[in-house]
């Protein structure tokens, strides 16, 4: 990252700049929201969502917003697109890994079956510059449940991507579907991290797995059940 976008992005503009009541601002810090742009980009993506929230000023918050937030100029714009990162989710659908792989499913509501998820049992990884952001997700909800079950352990993100584009039919091609690694998680498991440790360069048509992953990988398939007799058990 250039010293320029370093600059540019090292001022943004507090809420507390908002034309609006002192509640809406600590409404929006009690989200998270900080700066005039995280709340410009939440209103772009959840913005029905955040009407109830604020009530009456949303509006008058969002046109204050928008005369306060610092956009981008072309040339970060520029500087911003060629940085070397990815977005990693697919989301059209693929045309592979049929129905002769089950989906990954659970009979209660997500949360319920072990502590709330903004728990933080499952620590922030870094990807590096690698489109696979669906491997750590996948990894991760992988990681949650077995917590839920008290043999928590990290798991190998580089071998669920690793699997992922020998089978999502874009072997050459960064980034894969979210639907394609649930399935292959349910049907080959995922190996434990320290089996196959995250390469965060850039790896592209990797043929061969690290040796016993596979195996390792079989003996923790995922069970599609959480029950409340076999609260997300994993194993087999």
């Amino acid at each position: 990252m250039s010293e320029y976008v370093r600059e540019a992005l090292a001022d943004p503009t507090s809420v507390t700049e908002l034309d609006v009541p002192v509640e809406a601002i600590r409404t929006l810090r009690a989200l998270g929201i900080d700066t005039v742009e995280q709340f410009v980009g939440a209103a772009q993506v959840a913005r029905m969502e955040l009407r109830p929230l604020l009530g009456d000023v949303f509006e008058s918050a969002l046109a204050s917003a928008a005369g306060l937030a610092q956009m981008p100029g072309e040339r970060l714009s520029d500087e911003l697109a060629a940085l070397p990162c990815a977005l990693g989710a697919e989301t059209e659908l693929p045309a592979v890994v049929g129905e002769t792989v089950p989906q990954l499913f659970l009979d209660r509501e997500v949360g319920t079956c072990g502590p709330p998820l903004i728990v933080p049992t499952v620590p922030v990884r870094d990807q590096g510059s690698r489109g696979t952001c669906v491997a750590f997700a996948v990894a991760g909800a992988l990681e949650y449940l077995l917590h839920c079950n008290g043999s928590g352990q990290d798991m190998s993100a580089q071998f669920s991507y690793w699997n992922c584009k020998h089978n999502d039919g874009a072997p050459t091609r960064p980034g894969t579907w979210i639907s394609v690694a649930s399935r292959l998680v349910q049907r080959d498991g995922v190996c434990p991290e320290i089996v196959w440790p995250y390469n965060p360069a850039q790896i592209l048509g990797e043929r061969a797995a690290r040796p016993g992953a596979r195996r390792r990988a079989a003996a923790c398939a995922a069970v599609p059940h959480c029950g409340a007799t076999d609260p997300c058990y994993f194993g087999r």
